[in-house]
């Protein structure tokens, strides 16, 4: 470091810096600005300042490489790049000899305040351009067509040959160039720069003063100090190798790219695309050359010095064209499938080879010396097939585990299994009795069968030893073999790698050599053959060993897993079997003729005789007991109960009134929210203390509401049928993590019964709108409508003989027979709509004591009459007083009006209530009965009443979606909760008077089952005040179209997601290929969809087959066994697409807009808001991704559930302890909510179905697919005969596509974030509150199994998810900020940016991200308590403020702007509340106004 002494002068005895013996180093120049001459000085390559005023001239169409220096506006240190001293000198000695010396402003200032100039000679020769000319400086996206011209020009003369390198500009290139590929710099002595210390602020400043005096700075400082260029040393050696050799490696594959792009120009003859891929492939080679250092060849290797960074370099450099090798290889099995033969399989062979065959033959093309005229293609393109084909060989080399310790496991294996046999025959009695002879031949067979079924588990697992060897094999890792199998693999893949690799680059370098005018040097020849053979040895024994070692441990674990004992029965806390008070399972007797017994009775009261099992309970002695003769021959089975039977038992229990319960059971929700109850003395007992309710905390905030009360399930003490009663309880209404009984809640119920409903609306919608050639805009539906009424009142008229059918015809010519199909399905849905009603509201009695019920209301879609919600808001005062006065109904009766009261009470509830229209106003149209009297009771009457025709719906197909939602409510909720939830609290106060009993009852478990439910009706903690409500409502809408502008990009990692539990029986490729291939027939039909819609094409089949039926729906809901099968045509639709749809995944509040948690609130109540919010979501992406992937996970749910079913068929056994293998399937299936045994005892009986067709040669049920038919054909069968099982797979495959793809709903996520009261601050939480909460805990079981296919999967999910995170998150920076985030400056920051966004830490990210700040600024060496108060406070906002703190962060932001008048400043903060395209268009932050 220069030395410079400090001396005191002057009358105040300031101290100055000593100058003498210093002369200026000469950066300094004379150029001439406004016809006078002046002293400039050289600031970097492409800036220069006023010696005397100071100001600053940028010299236009230029981006010099930076220097070290203090910039403006705030005169903070600005690090500088490797290089930029070296070539501010150079440029200041080329303009100075040259005669660049005339400053042209050109009227514009940057946001410096420095003049834009051009720097021109005395000819008007612009310098920049010339320097673009002499290729010193390369094009970016800023630079000029001129410049650009300028620089092409110079690289074709280069490509014809014309030597440019001998003049001035030449020579500084070259010096420029070796001066970056030597990655060392000098000082002014000429001697390298000496790393420092440590960096203060006046340590700065002497560093300041050195590059004005000297002409030279240091731009390197210490690794320690934030000011320092990223990635490199102070003598651009990398600081992180691994980062820098994989950025190398993809920048060395991008040039070989574009040599490819070159090599075709050649080959089609096109001169455009041959230099302009030369062009690109020499500025990323310039490129290559300013990146960081590290050591790539084995002579410069040191052991103990930088041997590690070699090989980490070559494993980085790999890693992207070994992608590269496995993303074409994928390509190519994707197109055709992996099990493809002949000449499929010759193009997935050409699919895998072409690209990288191009990009190897684009590096030797780039390595090929000559003009287009002489360099080779042919032998470019041979040189890359073989390259490729090496390539290939290699990796697959590598790959493949020797098996040593696989061998061993099975050796293992055949040991025990053969003397577990062995010792099973000696005991037999046949055995025994047998000759010598006899007992060696007995044992010679069970050799033999040993053999054969040791054989066949190599292939797949066998039965027979899985159940046989369960709970006796034994099999251990022996550590020599692992260490053996790891040395076969280290050797194995260095000896294929690194001959493969030295094959590879003789390739290049000969065929480079061979295909032009290159002149083969034996020395360079030698030295790449050397490294390529060392380095290929070293990362194939790095990688062989590695992979041999991990595939063979893991096929032991795997072995052990299979065939050895779990330590828990799956079955825990299950109950699927019907029960007697004693709680003993009851089962039924079939008699060989297939006669079912009527009565279930136990197992033992199947075997023995009533009076002797009597006699036995009272006696204790087995020998009491007298077996059945009645019973000989026949077959006993447990009886499968689901859900809702058990329910059924907790209310037999229950007789005390409903004023009764309601009052117990709020003093218990009281007592479980811990807010206690007063004593007799009037003292307040049992209220929690304020450090017990901070103990529920973590709880409440992470996990799923039912969860925290689940552990009374896990006790050991609590007696089995509290735990049925409990767990019953829990799953319909709270529910956990785990499946307690088939069966789901009553919400995913009342969802998809509306659902199913709702979609033949839509259906026959669309299917009117196209068949009278009408658009979907409100006025194309009212006329579509209008027309449809003509044509019912017409088909009317006909049915009452005032039209003959000829005339009815002839007036609807082609649309008769649609039109007539649109109104028989309308007519089913209405009628179907009445019968789940009817059917499931059972507590409503006429005085005849008959039960009242919904009569037929023919065309009730358009009789019916709905109260339009948003009209009674805007009228309130008009509507309460018309609900006052008396009128007159079309019989001429008169109907009294509402009292003052009551009509103000009708207003609040319609408004502010949960329940539904039918509920509340005791609607004659919903009551047409002939039970006596029923209509006598005073009812609204909307349908009749005319003044309330305001208010009505005008919308029929609006008003009839309505109606469903509004009757469907209605019916699901007398059904599960009673009306004024009378069965809920009988439930409740059943399972609390059981517990009690026991001593084990917790008053939280009313809390939350209370809770839960409110939460599901959607008035839990409902906001009261309506404006403060839609206040809070246009907040979060404004939030959604100024925040998520990136929201498809900050999802990615949900595709990680899709593969979480997917079954590679069929192989992983086949599986993805599976998945993709429905997500493009989902869009196929869509967007053909779109397409007749804009061309106004009409629909015409007169069967209405083109429209997709609602196949849930059809015919009667008896409240939980409905036929989803009738009137559908298997061949026109596709079954993931009616399960999307079933899903409710097609709808606004369960799709995408349910998918980011966007209250419906926000949107319902305005139709245009929905619109608006839809369009943005498909305009941005994200509903093509959360659709895609959810169709893409129905795609191969069949394949997991069904080989799922076929283990616990063949595997598990009840009463007993199971392999793993066993268990996980049971488990897997026990979380989808269904009965694995009752499942799979259905799925074996279809098999045998289905063998027997495929036996018979019965068309479409040949199988294709090694024997075994595809799991489609079973689906599709399935749907057509077995509609119990296809309900039960439809509950499994939505379960299967919401276990891993977040569906945010009230019951999967903590209770708080469904209070509104919260809604700004967790606006946007809902996939990751729900994927806390429900999806993380079974991906964390998953990393915990003992099947390491399992366990490495979950890994492998997780490593998806963080992969695309940063995938996402680096997307998004390049729409924001065109480059990686500038306010992400460190790895660390990067990583944990990925890892927050990834959802792998859930919600507690915030905590993470609050503790550890990714985005807070740094503070300033003169910052005040205030100040920090400041920071500490905007950081809190950003981290727990929620959308709306951003907002209100962004908005204040632009009023100070607007208040200091800095208008630049207004508009770069305004253009975040500009949707989609704001922060795109925001650019780089203006500089602060003085």
């Amino acid at each position: 470091m220069l030395e410079v002494n400090i001396k005191k002068s002057g009358e105040d005895n300031n101290a100055s810096f000593d100058m003498t013996g210093f002369k200026p180093a000469g950066m300094y120049q004379d150029m001439m600005l406004d016809g006078e001459m002046g002293s400039y000085r050289w600031e970097d390559g492409d800036t220069v300042y006023d010696d005397i005023s100071g100001q600053g001239y940028r010299i236009n169409g230029m981006n010099a490489l930076e220097t070290g220096h203090f910039a403006l506006p705030d005169d903070a240190y600005k690090p500088g790049e490797v290089g930029g001293e070296l070539q501010k000198k150079k440029f200041y000695e080329l303009a100075k000899k040259l005669g660049y010396n005339r400053l042209v402003k050109t009227g514009e200032k940057d946001k410096y305040h420095r003049y834009i100039t051009d720097l021109q000679n005395k000819n008007g020769q612009s310098f920049s351009s010339s320097l673009y000319a002499n290729d010193i400086i390369t094009p970016d996206r800023y630079t000029s067509d001129k410049d650009r011209n300028a620089w092409e020009s110079k690289h074709f003369n280069s490509l014809m040959g014309i030597d440019t390198t001998q003049n001035e500009w030449g020579q500084a290139k070259i010096d420029i160039d070796n001066a970056l590929q030597a990655g060392e710099y000098l000082d002014k002595y000429g001697s390298p720069f000496v790393k420092k210390v440590a960096l203060n602020e006046w340590e700065l400043r002497e560093a300041q003063i050195e590059s004005e005096i000297t002409g030279v700075m240091n731009p390197y400082l210490d690794d320690q100090v934030k000011y320092k260029h990223e990635g490199m040393d102070m003598t651009g050696n990398a600081t992180n190798v691994f980062k820098s050799s994989m950025a190398q490696g993809w920048a060395s594959m991008s040039e070989a790219t574009s040599g490819a792009l070159s090599l075709i120009g050649s080959i089609t003859g096109n001169q455009g695309w041959y230099e302009q891929g030369q062009l690109a492939a020499l500025a990323k080679s310039n490129s290559l050359q300013r990146m960081p250092t590290f050591v790539q060849k084995w002579d410069d290797v040191e052991f103990g010095e930088n041997a590690l960074d070699y090989v980490t370099g070559l494993g980085g450099v790999s890693i992207p064209w070994m992608l590269g090798i496995i993303g074409s290889g994928v390509a190519g099995t994707l197109a055709v499938g992996a099990g493809a033969t002949g000449i499929a399989a010759v193009v997935g062979g050409a699919i895998a080879i072409t690209p990288m065959a191009l990009v190897y033959s684009g590096e030797i093309f780039n390595n090929m010396e000559g003009d287009i005229n002489t360099k080779d293609t042919r032998i470019a393109l041979a040189g890359g097939i073989a390259m490729t084909v090496l390539d290939r060989l290699g990796l697959k080399g590598i790959m493949k585990p020797s098996e040593v310790l696989k061998k061993d496991g099975y050796k293992q294996l055949k040991d025990q299994y053969t003397k577990k046999k062995i010792d099973e025959i000696e005991l037999d009695p046949k055995y025994i009795a047998a000759s010598k002879s006899e007992q060696i031949a007995m044992k010679a067979k069970a050799l033999r069968d040993v053999d054969a079924q040791v054989a066949k588990a190599k292939v797949g697992a066998v039965m027979d030893i899985v159940k046989g060897m369960a709970g006796h094999a034994d099999i251990q890792v022996k550590k020599h073999l692992l260490l053996q199998e790891f040395g076969q693999g280290f050797i194995k893949g260095g000896l294929w790698e690194g001959g493969t690799e030295a094959l590879q680059e003789s390739t290049s370098y000969i065929s480079s050599v061979a295909g032009s005018d290159k002149k083969f040097d034996w020395s360079e020849f030698k030295e790449i053959m050397q490294n390529a053979a060392i380095g290929g040895s070293i990362m194939g024994s790095s990688i062989g060993g590695t992979m041999s070692g991990a595939s063979g441990y893991g096929s032991i674990k795997k072995m052990q897993s299979d065939y050895g004992t779990a330590n828990y029965d799956a079955s825990e806390g299950f109950f699927n079997y019907a029960e007697n008070e004693d709680g003993e399972t009851l089962g039924n007797a079939t008699s060989t003729s297939g006669f079912a017994y009527p009565t279930k009775m136990t197992e033992q009261e199947f075997k023995f005789t009533p009076e002797s099992i009597i006699k036995y309970k009272e006696s204790g002695q087995i020998s009491d007991l007298v077996e059945r003769t009645d019973m000989k021959g026949n077959v006993w089975e447990p009886a499968f109960v689901d859900v809702e039977d058990i329910n059924a038992e907790i209310l037999k229990q229950s007789n005390a009134s409903d004023v009764d319960l309601q009052r117990q059971v709020d003093q218990e929700v009281k007592d479980g929210e811990g807010k206690g109850r007063e004593n007799e003395d009037g003292v307040v007992v049992g209220k929690l203390s304020l450090w017990e309710k901070t103990k529920r905390l973590p709880k409440q905030a992470f996990m799923k509401y039912g969860s925290i009360v689940s552990k009374s399930l896990k006790d050991p003490e609590l007696s089995n049928r509290s735990k049925r009663h409990l767990s019953a309880l829990l799953q319909t209404f709270a529910g956990t993590n785990i499946g307690m009984a088939a069966g789901v809640g009553f919400q995913k119920i009342k969802g998809r019964l509306t659902e199913g409903y709702v979609n033949e609306t839509h259906n026959l919608r669309e299917a009117l709108l196209n068949t009278v050639g009408q658009k979907k805009t409100s006025g194309g539906i009212d006329s579509a409508t209008k027309t449809f009424k003509e044509f019912v009142d017409s088909k009317r008229a006909v049915e009452r003989n005032e039209k003959t059918v000829k005339e009815h015809k002839e007036q609807w010519g082609d649309m008769t027979s649609r039109l007539d199909q649109i109104h028989k399905r309308m007519e089913r849905l209405t009628d179907a709509l009445r019968d789940t009603v009817n059917n499931n509201v059972d507590d409503l009695i006429g005085p005849d004591g008959k039960k009242i019920e919904i009569g037929r209301v023919e065309d009730w879609f358009f009789k019916s009459a709905k109260l339009d919600t948003s009209k009674i808001l805007k009228g309130k005062g008009r509507f309460i007083s018309a609900l006052q006065k008396d009128w007159i109904d079309p019989q001429g009766n008169k109907r009294k009006g509402l009292s003052a009261k009551a009509a103000e009470e009708l207003y609040n509830k319609l408004v502010f209530d949960a329940k539904g229209q039918m509920e509340l106003t005791h609607d004659d149209i919903y009551k047409n009965t002939t039970a006596a009297g029923a209509t006598n009771k005073r009812t609204l009457n909307v349908n009749d009443n005319p003044l309330m025709k305001e208010f009505l719906h005008t919308d029929h197909f609006g008003k009839l979606e309505n109606n469903i939602h509004d009757m469907i409510n209605y019916a699901m909720d007398i059904k599960y909760l009673g009306r004024n939830d009378s069965k809920l609290n009988a439930m409740i106060m059943s399972v609390k008077n059981s517990m009690s009993a026991e001593g084990k009852w917790d008053s939280n478990i009313a809390a939350v089952v209370k809770n839960s439910v409110d939460t599901q009706r959607g008035r839990y903690k409902a906001i009261k005040n309506q404006k403060l409500k839609k206040v809070q409502d246009n907040i979060t809408f404004f939030n959604t179209l100024t925040q998520l502008d990136t929201s498809m990009l900050a999802s990615l990692p949900e595709l990680g997601l899709v593969m979480l539990g997917a079954a590679y029986n069929k192989g992983l490729i086949n599986v993805i290929r599976q998945g993709a291939s429905d997500v493009v027939r989902h869009y196929a039909t869509n967007s053909k969809q779109t397409k007749q819609y804009f061309k106004g094409q009409n629909l015409t089949d007169p069967d209405l087959k083109d429209v997709m039926s609602a196949p849930r729906i059809i015919n009667q809901f008896d409240g939980k066994k409905h036929d989803r099968t009738k009137d559908i045509t298997i061949e026109d639709i596709n079954m993931n697409r009616l399960s999307f749809y079933g899903g409710q995944y097609g709808t606004s509040h369960h799709g995408v807009l349910g998918a980011v948690d966007i209250d419906s609130s926000a949107y319902e109540t305005h139709k245009w808001k929905t619109w608006i919010l839809e369009s943005f979501f498909r305009m941005n992406g994200l509903k093509f991704l959360t659709d895609g992937a959810r169709i893409a996970r129905l795609a191969i749910a069949n394949d997991a559930i069904f080989n799922d079913l076929e283990i616990v068929e063949g595997f598990y056994e009840s009463g007993k302890l199971n392999s793993n293998l066993a268990n996980d399937a049971y488990e897997r299936l026990r979380e989808l909510n269904i009965d694995p045994l009752k499942a799979a005892r259905q799925f074996k009986k279809v098999n045998s179905e289905v063998t027997q067709l495929n036996q018979a040669g019965t068309k479409g049920f040949i199988a294709t697919d090694g024997g075994k038919l595809d799991n489609k054909v079973l689906h599709e069968y399935i749907f057509k005969n077995h509609a119990d099982l296809y309900n039960t797979l439809e509950d499994a495959r939505i379960s299967f596509v919401d276990n891993a793809l977040a569906r945010p709903t009230s019951i999967d996520r903590p209770l708080w974030y469904s209070n509104p009261h919260f809604r700004l601050l967790t606006q946007y939480q809902g996939f990751l509150s729900t994927f806390t909460s429900h999806i993380i805990p079974k991906l964390y079981k998953r990393a915990k199994k003992a099947d390491p296919t399992i366990k490495y999967q979950a890994f492998a999910v997780a490593a998806s998810m963080f992969a695309l995170a940063i995938l996402g998150q680096e997307a998004k920076d390049e729409w924001k900020f065109g480059r990686h985030s500038p306010y992400v400056d460190t790895n660390m920051k990067t990583a944990q940016r990925a890892l927050s966004s990834s959802g792998l830490l859930g919600t507690g990210h915030r905590l993470l991200d609050y503790v550890h700040p990714i985005y807070t600024s740094s503070p300033r060496y003169n910052e005040t308590t205030l100040d920090q108060m400041g920071r500490f406070f905007s950081h809190t906002l950003d981290e727990f403020g929620g959308p709306s703190g951003g907002t209100i962060k962004n908005s204040q932001r632009m009023a100070s702007a607007l208040i200091e008048g800095n208008g630049p400043m207004f508009m770069y903060y305004g253009k975040n509340f500009v949707p989609l395209i704001g922060r795109h268009m925001k650019g780089d932050k203006p500089a602060p106004q003085y």
